[in-house]
């Protein structure tokens, strides 16, 4: 049986841990899997001069996306026929519509798992955009952060301020674009292809 010590780490102690604790592990405890996770991890590691090649595994996490969006949305039937389209057989425009839509929709509630479980339970923007202040204000809280990593659409927006209902530049693109145009054109759509290509190769 294999046995799992789970440690998450915070700012005040993720050092003293992956400094002395995390190193040690393999060599006192071999058969023991530790798996450490924090926000800032990456970080953290960045400042150890070794941590033990071939000790550590790293796994990255990426926000959802847009297919596990659309599984958290029940949208499994949806994915599929996207899936089964091609040239000789494309989509029919119903279902392309759909699609367009749910793009849109992922574009703006982004793909940090408690904003989409915020959105399939309440279809509420609004809502989201709290689920995103809040991680927005968790990360400007937090001292150690030296810098951060956006690879949401969701944050990113909520960043530059941006509001549903408001007519900026980006959120008139995302809301009133052709389909082209919205997966195409615009830094939201580049940012999109990036977590996409991202979450693939990793």
């Amino acid at each position: 049986m294999d046995n799992f010590f789970f440690v998450s780490l915070h700012p005040e102690n993720q050092e003293v841990i992956c400094t002395m604790a995390l190193r040690y592990f393999k060599e006192d405890m071999p058969g023991l899997h530790v798996i450490a996770a924090g926000s800032l991890l990456e970080f953290v590691l960045d400042d150890i001069p070794t941590f033990g090649v071939g000790r550590v595994h790293s796994m990255y996490m990426f926000p959802m996306t847009f297919d596990e969006f659309l599984l958290a949305s029940n949208e499994q039937l949806l994915i599929e026929a996207r899936r089964q389209a091609n040239v000789d057989s494309p989509l029919p425009m119903p279902l392309h519509d759909k699609l367009v839509g749910l793009v849109r929709t992922y574009m703006l509630v982004g793909g940090m798992p408690e904003s989409v479980v915020k959105w399939v339970e309440t279809h509420d923007y609004l809502m989201c955009q709290e689920v995103q202040d809040d991680i927005i204000s968790g990360y400007e809280a937090d001292e150690s952060i030296r810098k951060m990593l956006l690879l949401d659409t969701g944050l990113m927006l909520r960043l530059l301020n941006m509001q549903i209902g408001d007519t900026t530049a980006i959120t008139t693109h995302i809301l009133t674009s052709t389909a082209a145009d919205l997966v195409n054109k615009g830094p939201v759509a580049e940012m999109l292809a990036g977590l996409e290509l991202l979450s693939t190769t990793h």
